[in-house]
């Protein structure tokens, strides 16, 4: 994968993220477990990841809480919900409150997580490269706009 970007992945059970993240860095991904949800918004600013992989039914904050949390925070972080929790009203709920992708547990095959990391880093990419045509846009407007102003002066 090209242009990738380091992936949070959140689950209160070490195992899960042993497992989750290992899966993830054969593929080439950076991927970092955390375990406590009470530091992940730390963690995100931090460590200014863009990717988080988020279970809801943990004890303490509810994921739900947290994913809201982390896109009032910052709407640019993909949040993308990995949970037990079998219903459509978990991913309908997730989908209404920013959530990229719900994926559900137990999952045999990692490779729809991977098209969705996939999804979530081509979407990052297309908004750093649209930031950086505003940029280069609006340099060269100001520069047109000084050198307008110095030659009527």
């Amino acid at each position: 994968m090209s242009l990738t970007h380091p992936i949070l992945h959140v689950d209160d059970d070490p195992a899960i993220t042993r497992l989750v993240t290992t899966a993830l860095r054969k593929r080439g991904l950076q991927a970092a477990e955390l375990n406590d949800p009470g530091q992940v918004l730390a963690a995100i600013a931090e460590h200014d990841y863009r990717v988080v992989l988020l279970d809801i039914d943990m004890p303490g904050i509810n994921g739900m809480d947290l994913l809201r949390s982390i896109k009032l925070r910052d709407a640019s972080v993909n949040v993308i919900v990995f949970t037990g929790l079998k219903t459509p009203l978990t991913a309908s709920t997730a989908m209404r409150h920013g959530a990229l992708a719900c994926l559900f547990k137990p999952m045999t095959d990692v490779q729809p997580m991977v098209d969705v990391i996939q999804l979530a880093f081509n979407q990052i990419n297309r908004w750093n490269e649209t930031l950086m045509q505003v940029t280069v846009a609006t340099s060269s407007q100001t520069e047109q706009f000084a050198a307008l102003s110095t030659a009527t002066c």
